[in-house]
């Protein structure tokens, strides 16, 4: 993947602090795939695969990128496991 994705950027964030202070992820970070960013709105969502349009991009340490990769290709097998267990369903 491209360096330049939202995936490998300091600023995109896949857990935000709560009212009592905790990390937590939401529901489209839980999903898999969706974070936002440090430089937008709160509830607008970024693709992993987004490239950076406001010119911030900062990378970040190759160890979390790969973090950060592992933990999108769970979510993404995930996805598909439900979406095979539904199509088999339906037959």
């Amino acid at each position: 993947m491209d360096k330049n994705y939202c995936e490998a950027c300091r600023h995109w964030m896949i857990k935000r602090k709560n009212r009592m202070g905790e990390y937590v992820a939401d529901d489209m970070t839980i999903k898999g795939g969706w974070g936002t960013c440090r430089f937008d709105e709160v509830w607008r969502y970024f693709s992993y695969c987004k490239k950076c349009s406001k010119g911030k991009f900062e990378p970040i340490e190759e160890p979390l990128r790969k973090k950060r990769e592992a933990w999108r290709i769970k979510k993404e097998q995930q996805q598909d496991a439900i979406y095979q267990k539904l199509k088999n369903g339906k037959n």
